[in-house]
């Protein structure tokens, strides 16, 4: 019998080969058109998945034990309830004036739904301290990002969108049957109709606001390299989720760890990454670089120079946003301010943009796209120096 550590690392390995998996699979035995989707939708979904939760997870931790508590777990579906709202009016726009194709459209909104419903119901275990059933969770119900381009090989005559509604059902079934946030619509569906709830939710829109900035800034050489060369972003789709693996796993071995304990232990010093943390890091590198290795051998696009060099800078980046990454979220739970988070936020990525992002859309230089997300960290972690205990 594995341990629950050992379990906890195999479901998150495997949660974490996923979208590579699917991009890999699209790439190689469908078309670059499939695998372009695919790897907007994952774009996309990483950019708004976490952030449409507007931090009330937080919310439900704060006042766990205190009578507010069932207030704030109808809070939580009310913007959940919310946001599903709008993200069907935009889609219904975006069809209507025929933006984009309408199958790419279903595809993409039901896939950032969907990943949002699993994100959201999967976390709370993950703050209650139980990383095995939160990685567990997450992996199964994930499964739909590998599965989808696995339907389409096997039954090629059912495009990308018609698998994504039937995994979509699935992902909604298993949302009531677990007692997740779509079994709870019908419980606390009413607070939508209530005034208060609006106040929250604007409350509260300064978590989505940062998180979507933070989350952003961390996409943003995927949409650099979309305007660049949108025909090949699935090679940069490729790059980039290689790349993080190093970062994947530092939040699969400490941030997790640090994640199920923040709330009791209330640790909010700031600090830089320790020796052994670098030399973890270091170790993944070398993991990435052996996996790009493999990769290269079934992919030429990747053995391309200006991919390699792309590559190379991506995991440089890696050690400032580990480090990027444990101060941001000991500031999360430290600051009772939502608009200082905000602040410092969307001043850190119009630091590391409004300059160098015209630079590269002017050069069109692929090798540089990340480079704006450095300059943001770097400017974030000094801001968030000076909020934390040093």
């Amino acid at each position: 019998m594995l341990s629950a550590r050992n379990l906890y690392f195999l479901w998150r390995l495997l949660y974490v080969g996923l979208k590579p998996g699917a991009v890999f699979v699209s790439a190689k035995f469908l078309s670059a058109e499939v695998a372009n989707t695919l790897s907007l939708a994952i774009v996309l979904s990483a950019t708004l998945m976490a952030s449409l939760s507007f931090g009330s997870y937080r919310l439900l931790f704060k006042y766990a034990d205190t009578d507010r508590a069932n207030y704030y777990e109808g809070v939580r579906i009310g913007i959940f309830l919310f946001n599903l709202f709008l993200l069907i009016v935009i889609a219904v726009f975006l069809i209507l004036y025929e933006f984009y194709h309408y199958e790419i459209i279903v595809f993409i909104g039901l896939f950032i739904i969907s990943e949002h419903i699993v994100h959201d119901e999967s976390r709370v275990y993950l703050y209650q301290g139980n990383r095995e059933k939160w990685a567990r969770h997450n992996f199964f119900r994930s499964l739909f990002i590998i599965l989808i381009p696995l339907g389409v090989l096997i039954q090629p005559e059912v495009d990308l969108s018609h698998w994504m509604v039937v995994f979509f059902v699935i992902t909604l079934i298993t949302s009531v049957v677990s007692g997740g946030l779509l079994k709870g619509s019908a419980r606390h569906g009413k607070i939508l109709f209530g005034s208060n709830f609006y106040k929250e939710y604007l409350r509260q829109s300064n978590y989505f606001l940062s998180s979507f900035v933070s989350k952003f800034n961390q996409q943003s050489d995927r949409y650099l390299y979309a305007l660049i060369s949108y025909e090949t972003l699935w090679i940069y789709t490729l790059i980039a989720q290689i790349g993080s693996l190093s970062l994947m796993f530092f939040e699969m071995t400490y941030m997790s760890n640090f994640k199920a304990n923040i709330v009791k232990d209330k640790n909010y010093r700031f600090q830089f990454l320790s020796g052994p943390q670098l030399k973890t890091m270091s170790g993944t590198i070398l993991i990435s670089v052996l996996v790009y290795a493999v990769a290269c051998t079934q992919l030429t696009e990747l053995q391309e120079s200006l991919n390699v060099i792309c590559f190379v800078v991506f995991v440089a980046i890696n050690l400032v946003a580990a480090t990027n990454m444990l101060n941001s979220e000991k500031l999360f739970w430290y600051l009772n301010k939502p608009r200082i988070f905000t602040r410092i936020e969307l001043f850190s990525f119009l630091f590391g943009h409004l300059l160098i992002v015209p630079i590269v859309l002017m050069s069109g230089l692929i090798v540089i796209v990340r480079i704006p997300t450095l300059f943001a960290y770097i400017f974030k972690i000094w801001n968030v120096r000076k909020c934390l205990k040093a």
